[in-house]
């Protein structure tokens, strides 16, 4: 059975974002199962289609460059439906699921599609309003899928959603001697408890909550504690400009893999204003690292509070700083909530159980 997996690569030429690295490893989930033959499809030249191209996979992309507005890819989009049919059409995203309802209804042969919703991050007036269009025009998609339940309620009546978790190929997690090399590798002295985020640097993330709380930390003489942050995107300039004051903040860039990273860390920052479901979250549960995270999106249906994490509310640096004085104070509790963190990760949040709940949309 040939799936056809359509998305836009916001990482561009030099980053794999989230949703690409979803796309990836299902793909790979796929194709070990010998049920399906993915192929990806994009709508323009992207860092995520060579690494997948080196891998092996079939990959056809539609135009030369970015564009916004891409009304000449569906064009293209059918042409190639109609070379490959037949086949499942699988959408990420806001503009891959608008457009191929598009092509849908202009007669583009798929056997079904399935059009998956990665978040609705509404940080912008255009985004509220491309992701208030993908759920409106839900009923043209076979079934549309969701990585946080929340998400479903926001559809219309009349279009059928399902839930989906996020998930992630197994890896053990790390090891003493591999966090020494992490350390090593960033410069993080053994003393230091070292709390890191790993996500866009963007607002919705939290970066601002994450650079006050590193402050209020350092006004409570808690040097001991080093805040890092690896990431890249628009608040580059604030994190460089904090740099210059808080002596604990350590800026490492934008790390692929971020295996070396998370090694490196004691405790895992989620200060996020909105998510789905965070593979950085998902990361650092399969790594058996402590984490702190606030509650929003997936992040409830994911973790518990006091049993596998620390949570808290949304933009509350204060409760942030506490937090992380908690885990930094009581090791043997961070270490606990840590080893239930990775339990978690491995009876849901495996790419096997991710790959047969969409086989099973597939064929249904």
């Amino acid at each position: 059975m040939r799936v056809v997996h359509l998305v836009e690569a916001m990482g561009g030429a030099t980053h794999v974002w989230g949703k690409e690295r979803v796309i990836h490893w299902l793909m790979q989930a796929q194709r070990a199962s010998g049920l399906l033959e993915p192929e990806l499809v994009a709508f323009a030249p992207a860092l995520v289609v060579d690494v997948l191209r080196e891998a092996g996979f079939p990959v056809t992309v539609l135009t030369e460059r970015h564009q916004t507005l891409a009304l000449g890819a569906i064009t293209r989009l059918c042409a190639t439906l109609r070379e490959k049919a037949p086949v499942i059409l699988h959408t990420h995203g806001y503009k891959a699921n608008i457009l191929a309802r598009i092509a849908r209804v202009m007669g583009a042969p798929m056997m079904r599609l399935i059009s998956t919703s990665h978040g609705f991050d509404n940080y912008a007036p255009r985004l509220a309003w491309y992701n208030a269009l993908d759920r409106t025009t839900g009923y043209l998609s076979t079934i549309c899928t969701v990585t946080d339940p929340r998400m479903a309620q926001k559809f219309p009546p009349g279009v059928r959603v399902k839930y989906i978790a996020n998930a992630l190929p197994d890896a053990p997690a790390f090891s003493a001697s591999q966090r020494e090399q992490g350390r090593a590798q960033y410069r993080f002295a053994a003393h230091e408890c070292v709390v890191g985020m790993l996500h866009r640097l963007i607002a919705q993330k939290g970066v601002a909550e994450f650079l006050t709380a590193a402050r209020l930390l350092q006004e409570w003489g808690r040097n001991d504690i080093i805040f890092a942050l690896a990431g890249d995107g628009p608040l580059l300039a604030d994190v460089q400009c904090a740099l210059e004051s808080l002596r604990s903040l350590r800026y490492v860039g934008y790390v692929d893999p971020p295996d070396e990273y998370l090694a490196a860390l004691d405790v895992f920052i989620q200060p996020s204003r909105s998510e789905g479901l965070s593979l950085a979250l998902l990361q650092a549960m399969r790594a058996g690292r402590p984490i702190i995270a606030t509650r929003v999106g997936a992040t409830e249906e994911v973790l518990t509070d006091a049993v596998d994490a620390l949570l808290i509310a949304a933009q509350d640096p204060h409760a942030l700083a506490l937090a992380i004085i908690r885990l930094a104070d009581e090791r043997a509790y961070a270490a606990q909530l840590a080893e239930r963190a990775r339990q978690r990760f491995l009876d849901h949040f495996q790419i096997e159980r991710q790959h047969h709940d969409f086989l099973a949309l597939y064929t249904q």
